[in-house]
């Protein structure tokens, strides 16, 4: 199991943080932990706790967050046969046995229960063929004392939803996803997010705007979700529940986590500029 070390700096944190269109564009934090992209577009960084750029990783095994948050954390590959394939689009799963994990401390929500929360994800969807996480925090996944949440993105073949387990019992869980479950085209560049508030249903965003959706839960509405000792996946569930590892098979480029629910105006800048950047690796949103 890769366990990248944690890099911490003492520096201001901007109300924004900026985007530029050119993606090699890079101001390093001190003591050579991370990195954040420079000037251009603000995306908001109240509440910010994860950022990941896929590319910055392109020529090494470790992904650094970008959140400038103070807490610059870091994901590798648990299975350092199999690790993903870093390219100029972003990490590359194959869905059979590649996984992106963090587990060094900094990636976590500074709170053993969530009552708030947004997760954005810009990706490929390369078939439809896959079911696992595109991004999802597990809490206690290593067998620490207590129940273990789960909260992500999760791909189902195409159509993509939010998912929850406010406990980690598999008799407890809510998910929401667009009405219209139309499966994205394979070779398409999308964005999926979400906000939610504790109670209330979660709010879906498609490429930036706010979709209809349709729930369905066994238990309700989470009030909140436990994330004692979590850690942080990118493209898979590992090692899983009942149904043992679940892999992803799409490009994934870039990740946000908030620890609020996020406005629908925010929704929309974020998108905005992120398109605008990924241009700059010559990847299309619509």
């Amino acid at each position: 199991m890769l366990q990248a070390a944690a890099v911490r700096h003492v520096q201001r944190v901007p109300t924004v943080l900026d985007v530029t269109p050119s993606p090699f564009s890079r101001v390093v934090l001190p003591l050579g932990g991370g990195a954040f992209i420079q000037p251009q577009t603000p995306i908001p960084t109240s509440g910010l706790v994860v950022f990941f750029d896929m590319f910055e990783g392109a020529n090494s095994s470790i992904l650094y967050d970008k959140s400038v948050n103070g807490f610059n954390g870091s994901i590798g590959s648990p299975n350092p046969d199999s690790p993903p394939v870093w390219s100029r689009e972003g990490l590359v799963f194959n869905g059979v046995s590649n996984c992106a994990r963090g587990e060094d401390g900094e990636i976590v929500f500074g709170k053993e229960t969530v009552s708030a929360a947004t997760m954005i994800v810009f990706y490929r969807e390369e078939t439809n063929e896959a079911i696992a996480p595109l991004l999802e925090f597990v809490a206690d996944e290593q067998g620490g004392t207590g129940p273990n949440g789960q909260m992500g993105i999760v791909d189902f073949g195409g159509a993509t939803a939010a998912w929850f387990q406010p406990t980690g019992s598999e008799d407890t869980w809510y998910w929401t996803a667009p009405t219209d479950t139309t499966p994205a085209a394979p070779g398409s560049w999308h964005s999926f997010g979400f906000t939610w508030r504790g109670g209330q249903s979660a709010k879906v965003y498609w490429d930036g705007a706010l979709v209809p959706t349709t729930d369905d839960s066994e238990g309700g509405i989470p009030a909140s979700v436990n994330m004692r000792n979590s850690e942080f996946h990118v493209g898979c569930d590992f090692p899983g529940g009942s149904l043992g590892p679940q892999y992803s098979n799409n490009t994934i480029s870039a990740a946000f986590v908030y620890d609020r629910a996020l406005s629908d105006s925010e929704m929309a800048v974020i998108y905005a500029s992120m398109k605008t950047y990924l241009a700059g690796r010559s990847i299309a949103l619509p």
